[in-house]
């Protein structure tokens, strides 16, 4: 397999951000309550490019004991979330940094953006999910997001926030994109990396076909930076997160030896 050096150089990559992800989130394992909503995002976020990431790892394990180049879909929905993770963790920083919300003003845009995305899931689960499992769902919800959903006597879910519908259009990905524009300089192509993974979830097996057609060497390359903008993305975790338990230094630390790994195993790449 020629393109085995590349691979496991991605692979190196991949382990040592994962391994670092991982450090991060057994920190917060020790911390018993997150400070708000905003932290319980960034938490989400980098559980989710942690191991999003992980699974793309093992994927590529696999592509080296048995060569299959088709592997790749999988590894692009993957990333896709990864993707779209990392331009909502953007527009976080974007508010804060930018917009100048404080804390509590942060909190109420987070929890705008949490009861949408809420709405939305249990729209959903009324409609595939079994009523005993829909039953717990409601009951966890009830115990994760308190302030937004209690259970009346009837054992129903009754929504007790109302999030503001005028930022309905800035919550889309789309919408947060052109919010953070002026970071986007400071990732691989990540909004075109976006786009092109959107097509594997949204084009399903016309996408899949297409993707045959082109060359595995560049899919790696895709890949390469894809692991570069989650680097980039747990240090901007790990710098927005403000909990007095949580080694902000020592993480940020690692992950700039991971950067630096990334440099040195693609200089002048």
């Amino acid at each position: 397999m020629e393109n085995r050096a590349e691979v496991q150089k991605l692979l190196t990559v991949i382990n040592a951000y994962t391994k670092t992800g991982q450090e991060m989130l057994n920190n917060f394992g020790h911390i018993k309550e997150y400070d708000n909503y905003t932290t319980h995002t960034l938490i989400q976020i980098l559980e989710r490019l942690t191991y999003n990431s992980i699974s793309v790892s093992l994927i590529l394990e696999q592509y080296l004991k048995a060569g299959n180049e088709h592997y790749e879909y999988s590894i692009g929905l993957l990333f896709r979330n990864c993707s779209s993770d990392i331009i909502t963790l953007l527009y976080i920083n974007y508010l804060g940094a930018d917009v100048g919300l404080t804390e509590e003003q942060l909190e109420d845009r987070i929890k705008a953006l949490l009861g949408k995305e809420i709405k939305r899931t249990l729209n959903a689960f009324d409609k595939v999910v079994e009523k005993d499992e829909l039953v717990q769902y409601k009951k966890m919800l009830v115990s994760v997001y308190p302030d937004f959903f209690k259970l009346d006597n009837k054992g129903d879910l009754v929504e007790c926030y109302t999030w503001d519908k005028s930022l309905k259009e800035e919550f889309t990905t789309t919408g947060m994109l052109e919010k953070v524009k002026k970071y986007l300089s400071q990732f691989l192509f990540l909004k075109e990396l976006w786009k092109r993974y959107s097509q594997y979830e949204h084009l399903g097996g016309l996408t899949y076909d297409l993707q045959r057609n082109i060359p595995f060497e560049k899919k790696i390359i895709e890949m390469r930076f894809s692991a570069f903008n989650i680097i980039r993305a747990m240090w901007y975790v790990a710098t927005n997160i403000n909990n007095s338990q949580f080694k902000k230094d020592d993480h940020i630390k690692k992950l700039d030896s991971v950067m630096q790994l990334y440099h040195d195993l693609y200089a002048f790449k």
